[in-house]
């Protein structure tokens, strides 16, 4: 049996066992998400998204996180996705090089208001999204990423092909169509980082993994066996440290991806490379006493070749260019700089995640959150569950 039919069979399980650390993650991610697509809505690439989807809106029927008026799913999965993207604040995770619970929670919290679906179903569906991911992401080898890719995109897309599918319940051949029709969505250069194209691509990929499995949904085929074959995705997306996506494997070995390869919530909204070089800064700050007669004239900080693509600013105005170190430079307090780059209740979530997350697979950062974090507010804001409330089925 193919990766492609083991991988949906097990998928397209009426229920997958999710562990209570799985299940934690998941749960996380979400509101870690909701979080971030809270932040990005006053940025440059939300207010032009907005404007787009309102010019190609036909049906207006999904309410909006973080405000505005109702959208359809297409413009609904594009607009949150930019939002929760928009000032790089949105998880990641090591081995696709991936952002992955942006994409897939941007289409569920969108999709879930058409449909009747639990939070428990959405984050079955991340789980099945963040599996493929992963796999994907072993099969290509980091220099997918490295090579220029975007991957968050580039796999992305798949992986909310999968989850969009699992939440809809599309069964085994459906779902494979899904995935492979995502496939030719499957888009993104690294070249475009540091304007508003690197949030734009977390939009393409939720808007076109509901497309996706909304065409299978509907009869649209693909071809199934795309990844392995002569000029298949792997040959074309990948280089010569990929590998077949190995089939070899049982479905109890499934749904554990989350724990292998965690995912990472950030502690600042700057790109995953700049996280390591912050958080060294941070622990050299309390280590070294700078003396008035022996001022450290300057420090220098280096970091993982692909840092050099992610800190390309061409557009110093745009607040989403996060991804540059010069956002921690200068004497402002940390404290002082994030409020004036992060929404109040986009503070109030974060804050009550890093607080409460289980730490397991996170020391590589931190053990315990920065202070001017820790413990600022202790309860999530009210319009989380507002929105929670009116748009899933609530335990």
């Amino acid at each position: 049996m193919s990766f492609h039919k083991k991988f949906c069979n097990w998928a397209s399980q009426k229920k997958i066992n999710i562990n209570k650390v799985t299940y934690k993650r998941a749960e996380n991610a979400f509101i870690d998400t909701l979080a971030c697509i809270l932040s990005g809505v006053k940025e440059k690439q939300s207010k032009v998204a907005l404007k787009y989807c309102l010019e190609n809106n036909n049906s207006k029927n999904i309410k909006i996180f973080g405000g505005g008026k109702k959208l359809s799913i297409s413009a609904a999965c594009f607009l949150h996705g930019v939002r929760s993207a928009s000032i790089d604040f949105d998880d990641y995770e090591f081995v696709a090089g991936s952002h992955p619970s942006a994409p897939i929670f941007s289409a569920l919290i969108s999709i879930a208001q058409m449909k009747n679906i639990s939070i428990e179903e959405t984050y079955e569906g991340w789980v099945v999204g963040y599996e493929l991911i992963i796999k994907l992401g072993q099969a290509l080898s980091y220099d997918h990423y490295y090579k220029g890719w975007h991957s968050a995109n580039t796999i992305g897309v798949i992986g909310t092909a999968a989850a969009v599918s699992k939440v809809l319940k599309l069964n085994a051949d459906q779902m494979a169509n899904a995935i492979s029709i995502a496939t030719s969505f499957s888009s993104g250069l690294k070249q475009q980082f540091g304007t508003d194209i690197k949030a734009f691509h977390i939009g393409f990929a939720s808007q076109a993994g509901v497309q996706s499995a909304l065409l299978a949904k509907n009869g649209g085929t693909a071809n199934q066996d795309i990844w392995n074959i002569e000029r298949g995705f792997i040959e074309l997306y990948g280089s010569k440290f990929s590998k077949k996506l190995n089939n070899n494997f049982k479905r109890s070995d499934l749904g554990n991806a989350i724990i292998k390869f965690p995912n990472f919530i950030k502690f600042w909204p700057v790109c995953s490379y700049s996280q390591r070089v912050i958080q060294g800064g941070l622990i050299l700050n309390k280590k070294i006493f700078i003396k008035k007669n022996n001022l450290i004239e300057h420090v220098r900080a280096d970091t993982a070749g692909s840092a050099e693509m992610v800190s390309k600013v061409k557009d110093k105005k745009n607040a989403a260019i996060a991804s540059s170190f010069p956002l921690f430079s200068g004497s402002e307090s940390q404290s002082t700089i994030f409020s004036k780059v992060l929404p109040k209740k986009t503070f109030q979530i974060k804050s009550h995640i890093l607080s409460h997350m289980p730490l397991t697979g996170f020391n590589i950062l931190s053990t315990t959150p920065p202070s001017f974090l820790k413990g600022l507010f202790s309860s999530l804001s009210s319009c989380f569950f507002l929105f929670l409330s009116s748009s899933f089925r609530l335990p």
